[in-house]
């Protein structure tokens, strides 16, 4: 018995050192991988549910992941969820308002915020994305999702690598662009966008 329950320590610790050797916290994981630290509750409205984590599975590895809760979480606690299960190369490529998309107007209309990354082990581009409501204060919900469009990452990344002009303020920029520029200008950045409307160093704040 002792022999038999020490061979089952050391598997349970192996499981848990591949686990943690595994390229992501959940977004590409193949099926038994994600479960390796996570146990099935039962059918949810779009995929499995793994406690209060929704999991929808594609060519049987883990594609969108949504967190549906009844008491409110943080801005904060969400964003650290989300990135807990990017892929560990996971890097930012950009900010955005999904209302601002006219092709993700009718599936984000509650959404207030999105991430859009790109990861070399996932081969493409993915986001995540949560609602935030006043009233009571918090976020109901947070999504990860492998994106539509492996390409439009790797593009906007190739785009803001080519930038020749990197203003430093906002007078810099307006001495040569008066009228300031929209997202997707190569001059365009977000720490120039103050309230987020993306329109960067504009004269006259337009609403966001």
């Amino acid at each position: 018995m002792k022999i038999s329950g020490f061979i089952i320590l050391l598997v349970f610790i192996g499981f848990s050192v591949f686990a943690q050797s595994l390229p992501s916290g959940g977004l590409g994981l193949t099926q038994k991988e994600w479960e390796l630290n996570h146990t099935s509750t039962g059918q949810g409205v779009i995929g499995t549910m793994y406690d209060q984590v929704e999991v929808v599975f594609k060519n049987e590895k883990v594609n969108q992941i949504e967190l549906n809760l009844t008491i409110p979480i943080s801005v904060e606690q969400a964003k650290a969820f989300a990135k807990e299960l990017l892929p560990r190369d996971a890097k930012f490529v950009k900010e955005f308002n999904p209302l601002d998309d006219s092709q993700d107007k009718t599936k984000t209309r509650d959404y207030k915020k999105a991430f859009l990354y790109t990861s070399d082990f996932l081969q493409g581009e993915f986001h995540y994305q949560y609602n935030e409501y006043q009233n009571p204060v918090g976020v109901f919900r947070v999504i990860i999702a492998l994106g539509n469009d492996p390409l439009k990452a790797s593009l906007i990344k190739q785009q803001n690598m080519r930038r020749n002009d990197n203003f430093a303020n906002c007078n810099d920029l307006n001495a040569k662009f008066p009228d300031g520029v929209p997202e997707g200008h190569p001059s365009y950045r977000p720490g120039l966008d103050r309230n987020r409307n993306g329109w960067a160093c504009e004269p006259t704040p337009r609403s966001p």
